[in-house]
């Protein structure tokens, strides 16, 4: 029978020890070239299924302690958002600094900001980050239905139920900040001014701060007669 030497021996207390005190130095792989070295090779053959379940434990625990999740710091005042697609709509009464942004565009009621990557950091009167969620791929489709006495009835084809429609003018951009939000597949507007190109896009709601892709914009026509006809020479124009 293979007897063990006094500088061989080693007990089990000690080999947790040491395992733990090297946990943020090395690696597994190093845990075991450490305690080799030492002179606990014998030793370690015999209890390597244990070294490697505590070694694992001390990591994991470490790892968990690292990362504890924190909540995100409250929005300054009067500041909002929405990510749309793969953008950001910034809205604030504030003076923004936006980093890490690869473009910012100027628009009603905000700025759209596309990342660099995936985040933003956002400087108002306190430091906002801002990182891309997952949002739904499908982009919804939309067509004018039907043309009625000063009202225009868009049709939504998707899977989804919940929108939110934009309408903006010819000429103009969108206002990200006045969203008009629907559940089902029809939209009607009915604050209709005369003699105006009208542009109409929706995107899929997700949260209150999240929305999917826009949708191909339609286009309306609105004559100058006031209220819009669907027969020959009437007051729409419908085109894509």
């Amino acid at each position: 029978m293979k007897t063990t030497s006094a500088s061989e021996a080693i007990s089990l207390r000690e080999v947790e020890g040491l395992a733990s005190e090297k946990t943020g130095q090395y690696g597994v792989l190093g845990h075991f070239a450490y305690l080799w070295s030492l002179g606990y090779g014998e030793t370690m053959k015999r209890l390597f299924p244990l070294l490697l379940l505590l070694v694992l434990l001390v990591g994991c625990r470490a790892h968990s302690t690292e990362q504890v999740p924190t909540s995100p710091p409250p929005l300054p005042a009067g500041f909002s958002y929405w990510q749309i697609g793969q953008e950001f709509f910034l809205s604030s009464p504030e003076r923004l600094i936006i980093h890490a942004a690869q473009s910012v565009k100027e628009v009603p009621g905000g700025w759209l900001v596309r990342p660099k990557k995936s985040c933003v950091k956002v400087i108002a009167n306190q430091t906002v980050h801002l990182c891309l969620k997952k949002v739904p791929p499908v982009q919804p489709r939309v067509y004018l239905s039907r043309v009625g006495s000063h009202q225009v009835e868009l049709k939504v084809i998707s899977i989804f139920k919940t929108f939110i429609f934009f309408r903006w003018e010819e000429g103009q951009d969108p206002d990200y900040s006045r969203g008009r939000r629907i559940t089902g597949h029809l939209f009607r507007d009915t604050d209709l001014p005369s003699g105006k190109t009208l542009f109409y896009s929706a995107a899929v709601y997700v949260d209150d701060h999240l929305l999917g892709p826009l949708s191909e914009p339609v286009k309306v026509v609105v004559h100058h007669r006031g209220a819009p006809a669907s027969s020959p020479g009437g007051g729409v124009t419908r085109s894509r």
